[in-house]
């Protein structure tokens, strides 16, 4: 068949009102697709609908592997409607062995925004996007190099937060010089068209007879 429907659960609550979970199966050549869905409705100012779709993975060449798994949903919470599509780990390119780079998550949303870098950027009610990826460098053994990237944008306001930071649990030898915390951060603001940045580094200078920190 096209597609197969299991674990289907209904029930009816006094405080959340009918709730309905169940697995959706849809058969491929390689792989089946699975997704879940689940959902509750109170009244007409207050319900949802959502699910998550497991993506085959997809390996267009050796360095490349497409992996993401799917999440949506759409309600309506007090009287406001909102939705969210959130897409996580998407894409992973190793174009060598020692070296990659992940692109994490991806979200679209206009429900409250709990990111981080979104706390000063979202106002209540807009439309926003979020996403984050990592990138790792070995360059010898037990000796690697993680960098994190996080960007929120709101769409309506054309605010925007960009930061970078490092973000392994190891210090970066580079040398003469030993570095713990390494972080960047940009923002545009909308409303006056300004670009701000700023950055930290914490770290130790090795001199011929002492540590300068």
């Amino acid at each position: 068949g096209v597609f197969s429907v299991s674990d289907v659960h209904v029930a009816m609550d006094s405080r959340t009102g009918l709730e309905l979970a169940a697995t959706v199966r849809v058969p491929l050549p390689d792989q089946d697709v699975v997704g879940h869905l689940e959902g509750y409705v109170v009244d007409d100012r207050s319900w949802h609908i959502g699910g998550s779709l497991d993506l085959p993975a997809w390996t267009p060449f050796p360095e490349l592997t497409i992996d993401a798994n799917v999440e949506a949903s759409i309600g309506v919470y007090a009287g406001e409607p909102q939705f969210m599509l959130t897409v996580h780990d998407i894409v992973q390119w190793r174009p060598v062995e020692t070296a990659y780079v992940n692109f994490n998550q991806l979200t679209i949303s206009n429900a409250p925004a709990y990111q981080r870098a979104c706390e000063d950027v979202v106002d209540p009610g807009h439309l926003w996007i979020h996403g984050w990826a990592t990138a790792h460098l070995e360059l010898k053994p037990a000796n690697f190099y993680s960098i994190g990237a996080e960007g929120c944008f709101d769409v309506d306001d054309q605010d925007l937060e960009v930061s970078l930071e490092k973000s392994d649990p190891y210090h970066w030898d580079l040398g003469d010089v030993d570095l713990f915390e390494v972080g960047l951060r940009l923002n545009h603001d909308g409303e006056t068209g300004e670009f701000n940045y700023g950055g930290t580094a914490l770290g130790k200078i090795h001199m011929e007879d002492s540590d300068i920190a």
